[in-house]
């Protein structure tokens, strides 16, 4: 495996990882919400 290689791997790995944490923190807020009320 060549630097190239696993320079993309990590950079496709980063984006999946990125992509679920919104909705996360979304819901996190949404249920803070939902507790003040």
């Amino acid at each position: 495996m060549n630097v190239q290689s696993l320079t993309v791997k990590f950079a496709s790995n980063a984006q999946k990882n990125v992509e679920p944490v919104p909705k996360a923190v979304k819901k996190w807020q949404l249920k803070k919400n939902v507790k003040k009320f």
